[in-house]
């Protein structure tokens, strides 16, 4: 009857996992498979393996089972990120239910065994169980410090690029600090227009960021009111004729300049 039991977590596993890639016309419900399979199943399959002929209770398999099964998620994603077709749903459900039924079809070969064990086979499979679960902690924590560390790919990310204004001044004279950072993927090419109160006063053009880069330029504000908006335009490249950061700064002049 175990077996039998084992069995149909593997097939439920196989379910779950096609559900969750070609059941979209169930809408939300879907989720509820999806987390079956992340949740419950492959820490469940795991756990019949590892503690084959010493019987849980269960609370005990429940929380075994959940830590388990979040384990070989993180695992099983770390995985894929470095082969051919990357973290993808239906990567990740397949994969997840092999393991699942990998382990679901070793499991009744361990709990088919003796009923009764000595305690040096039980110190044995003890320590053999232990030793696993030793080992898989620490292949989950060697695999959470490298992707903290490494950074990882995203070939359809998308950059973008952030420019703000600040009131400065330039041989005591009032001037704006026109900021731009880079988060683009690639080096990215800039012109900037200053407008002083509704009139162009400044184009800086050719300026080049590196990604992760910034440059800080300083444009004097001349000008006999007291109080003037400026205005910043910045074009890329790529797209010389669209606005793509438009940034406002009303400043209050100390005092009035020609």
């Amino acid at each position: 009857m175990r077996s039998v039991r084992v069995g149909a977590v593997g097939v439920a596993a196989a379910a779950c996992a096609l559900v969750v890639v070609f059941g979209s016309f169930l809408g939300p419900l879907r989720i509820l498979f999806a987390l079956a399979l992340v949740l419950i199943l492959p820490g469940y399959a795991l756990v019949r393996l590892l503690f084959a002929g010493q019987p849980l209770d269960g609370p005990r398999t429940a929380v075994f089972a959940c830590g388990l099964s979040i384990a070989t998620t993180i695992l099983v994603t770390l995985v894929l990120n470095v082969v051919p077709g990357g973290v993808r749903s239906w990567t990740w459900a397949f994969s997840l239910a092999l393991v699942t039924c990998a382990a679901s079809a070793v499991a009744p070969e361990r709990a088919g065994g003796p009923r009764g064990l000595v305690p040096s086979q039980l110190r044995s499979a003890v320590n053999r169980r232990d030793v696993v679960l030793i080992l898989l902690a620490c292949a989950i924590l060697g695999a959470t410090i490298g992707l903290a560390t490494t950074p990882l790919g995203a070939a359809n990310a998308r950059g973008y690029s952030a420019m703000w204004l600040e009131r400065g001044s330039t041989a005591g004279k009032p001037a704006v600090r026109i900021t731009i950072a880079s988060v683009e993927r690639h080096r990215t090419a800039y012109r900037v227009v200053v407008e002083v109160g509704g009139n162009v006063r400044r184009t800086i053009r050719n300026i080049e960021l590196r990604p992760g880069e910034q440059r800080v330029l300083s444009v004097p504000v001349r000008t006999k009111a007291q109080r003037v908006r400026v205005k910043a335009l910045l074009f890329r490249a790529t797209a010389p004729f669209v606005v793509y950061r438009r940034t406002t700064l009303w400043m209050k002049t100390t005092q009035a300049t020609r």
